[in-house]
């Protein structure tokens, strides 16, 4: 029997990836968020970054362009619109923030709907948010 290791292809020689430690990434998009700068909010992001619904697997936006339309529309929509994190926890490069999210309205210019929370589940790579998972 072949031990698990030897099996395996070389990395001598490979080169890690530099990156940042995950979380500094994700408070600028939280950050950007709740200042409701768009261009800041999707720089956060890959260039080809991806968010998506996790119950239903809808891909809300993909690539920083659509990321950027997708809140600017939702900032414009929402002018209180914030984010408070409730719980973050790391593992290796993903994040999971419990957020309770507040200034969502009910309706274009209807009274504000009562705070709603949400999980997000974040896979950064590099320096940059690779997807993003919501539950809601």
């Amino acid at each position: 029997m072949i031990p698990f290791l030897l099996a395996m292809p070389s990395l001598q020689g490979a080169q890690p990836m530099p990156s940042l430690p995950p979380q500094p990434v994700i408070q600028v998009q939280l950050d950007a968020y709740n200042r409701h700068d768009a261009e800041a909010f999707a720089t956060a992001y890959a260039l080809d970054a991806e968010i998506v619904e996790l119950a239903t697997g809808a891909l809300l936006a993909k690539g920083t362009a659509a990321i950027r339309a997708f809140y600017a529309a939702r900032f414009q929509a929402n002018p209180k619109l914030h984010a408070e994190i409730l719980y973050r926890t790391l593992q290796g490069s993903f994040v999971v923030d419990q957020e309770r999210i507040t200034g969502v309205l009910s309706a274009p210019g209807g009274p504000e709907r009562p705070p709603l929370t949400a999980i997000v589940i974040y896979e950064v790579k590099g320096d940059r948010i690779a997807r993003a998972w919501l539950v809601r």
